[in-house]
């Protein structure tokens, strides 16, 4: 039997050198500033309403750029307002549905959600169990695939026990 064959292995988190590497998120901000007048070219949008959910130890203030720009191309883009992400806990879900509806709500219109890594699971719940709020659902570099212990948010993840229903994530 080969080991993706086995439901009891699973690979080893990333090492510590590739977690290091994160850090380049930094330079990859300010290139990003650096690169805003070039922007500027992207395709405008139809002011429909966007809920951006940030990652795991991650809040608003993660994904303001993404917003700023999106705000600069026509849409109506928002943050999830939950301050940070510090994972699947009680009533996350709930409150991110809540603000879904709102912006349902309020433009009249569907939405797109755009999930960051955790932020993005809670993307895929959202579209799944509200589909007709849900304009198109993107989500970026979200754990789908593999064993959630294969990461190295695990033990972050793993030490609060979430509701029985988001069992199924860890």
């Amino acid at each position: 039997m080969s080991a993706g064959a086995d439901p009891t292995h699973h690979e080893p988190a990333p090492a510590l050198l590739l977690q290091l590497l994160e850090v380049r998120a930094i330079w990859e901000h300010y290139a990003a500033l650096v690169m805003w007048p070039g922007w500027t070219i992207a395709a405008r949008g139809d002011g429909h309403p966007v809920l951006v959910l940030p990652g795991l130890c991650a809040g608003d203030a993660s994904t303001a750029l993404l917003r700023r720009f999106l705000i600069s191309r026509g849409y109506a883009a928002s943050g999830w307002g939950q301050g940070l992400n510090l994972g699947l806990r009680e009533g996350v879900l709930e409150r991110a549905h809540d603000r879904l509806r709102e912006l349902y709500a309020e433009h009249g219109r569907t939405v797109s959600l755009i999930g960051w890594s955790l932020g993005g699971l809670y993307a895929r719940e959202l579209a799944k169990h509200s589909p007709e709020m849900v304009r198109l659902c993107i989500s970026l570099g979200s754990p789908f695939t593999g064993h959630p212990r294969e990461t190295n948010a695990a033990p972050l993840r793993i030490r609060q026990r979430p509701p029985d229903r988001l069992a199924r994530f860890l």
